[in-house]
């Protein structure tokens, strides 16, 4: 295969231990309706203590589109490997794929049009979660109105894999280096630094939830320190002429410190000492975050959540935790 010189995309996709989901991803890819000139892969292997590498290079060998397999001398994490392919990609935007997902066949269609169409800097799209065989379709861009850049910011999801991104204005975001909740931090990120945004409702990303994962799975006692790291990155991003964002830097808060990082503490068996010091220590800074209007984008079990959270109702808060881990909330 010849290298191209100069594809519209680079999709990034950070590998590690993966031999056992890496083809569902390769293979819509594969199958994308786009013209394979317009597209280029890049594989970032964490060291793999499996044969992840070796398929990898079977894909290489057998795609009609450019592939490009790097492998990391030290595991870096998903966020730094993505950085370590963004800055070698051609493609003047980036998307990113996690090495067991993959995208519907459409998707990269669907995004050139829409860039040709907008100028965009960054577009953003639904995605359907997979839960033991049942698709449940993510709509976050429901709550987007055109144009309007508090309402990307405010509503935005948590993952940078169902997004396309100009490729100079994700390098221009620096990057954080946490394990769990870096697109926590990024998102938000990239939102402030883009100029022309746009969205498209139709879910083109395929995510596959699965029992390891940090939201189902065991979590680490310490794992909500992380989403604590990924809000203060995003409010030392935002500068001071951006006072018109404070509402939605707050429910941005509200969703990442009073929602996920207490839930992370609960899981990871922390003492209600520490659920009380992340309240208290949030309300300094916005002591009137219950009369924020953007909580009533939130679901009706995430507005029951936030407000135990408000009356300290730790028991409420833990059978929460309990039912969030056996069941997609």
């Amino acid at each position: 295969m010849n290298i191209i010189d100069s594809p519209l995309f680079s999709i990034i996709v950070p590998c590690y231990n993966s031999t056992e989901y890496i083809e569902s991803c390769f293979t819509g890819l594969r199958k994308q309706t786009i013209d394979p000139n317009f597209f280029e892969i890049l594989f970032i292997d964490d060291c793999s203590s499996d044969d992840t590498v070796q398929k990898l290079n079977k894909f290489k060998e057998s795609a009609d589109f450019n592939v490009i397999v790097l492998q990391n001398a030290n595991n870096l994490g998903p966020s730094l490997s993505r950085r370590k392919g963004a800055e070698v990609a051609s493609g003047e935007f980036l998307c990113f794929c996690d090495s067991d997902d993959w995208y519907s066949a459409n998707c990269l269609d669907e995004l050139r049009e829409e860039i040709d169409k907008s100028a965009a800097d960054l577009v953003i799209f639904d995605m359907s979660y997979i839960l033991r065989g049942k698709t449940i379709v993510k709509r976050v861009t429901s709550k987007f109105v055109y144009g309007d850049k508090s309402s990307y910011l405010a509503y935005c999801g948590e993952s940078l894999c169902n997004m396309v991104v100009r490729k100079t204005i994700f390098l221009s975001v620096q990057p954080i280096d946490i394990r769990h909740g870096e697109d926590l931090a990024l998102v938000p990120s990239i939102i402030m630094k883009s100029n022309i945004i746009t969205h498209l409702d139709k879910p083109m990303y395929n995510y596959i939830m699965r029992g390891s994962s940090v939201s189902m799975g065991k979590v680490n006692r310490d794992a909500y320190i992380n989403m604590l790291k990924a809000y203060a990155y995003i409010r030392n991003g935002v500068s001071n002429d951006d006072e018109s964002l404070d509402k939605c830097i707050e429910f941005l808060g509200i969703k990442i410190i009073l929602y996920d990082s207490t839930l992370m503490a609960v899981k990871g068996n922390n003492e209600n000492s520490v659920l009380c010091g992340l309240v208290s220590d949030f309300e300094k800074q916005y002591a009137y975050w219950c009369h924020n209007s953007h909580q009533h984008a939130l679901s009706i079990s995430k507005r029951i959540y936030l407000w135990a959270v408000r009356e300290r109702l730790w028991f409420l808060i833990r059978l929460y935790a309990k039912l969030h881990s056996l069941v997609l909330l």
